[in-house]
């Protein structure tokens, strides 16, 4: 799934791998991200260089559309 145009700035899959530590210890919001950045831990634990910010990941995920949301659906049903 092709979400960015360009291959200017964090790659997709930095952007999806920033929700990862959110996920796991129950964050609900993009910016529990910020405390992320700062955490040297983390980073090391996904194999993260840095974290994009929450507004950054905001940006990435409003570029979604309905096709992308199908493509990632069919792609669990796969998994």
């Amino acid at each position: 799934m092709k979400v960015k145009k360009r291959e200017s700035g964090y790659p997709e899959s930095e952007h999806i791998l920033a929700l990862a530590p959110n996920a796991f210890v129950g964050g609900y919001y993009l910016e529990d991200l910020e405390a992320f950045r700062k955490d040297g831990a983390i980073q090391r634990i996904i194999g993260s260089k840095g974290l994009p910010d929450p507004k950054t990941v905001w940006d990435f995920y409003c570029r979604f559309t309905l096709g992308h949301l199908l493509q990632l659906n069919r792609a669990y049903g796969e998994i």
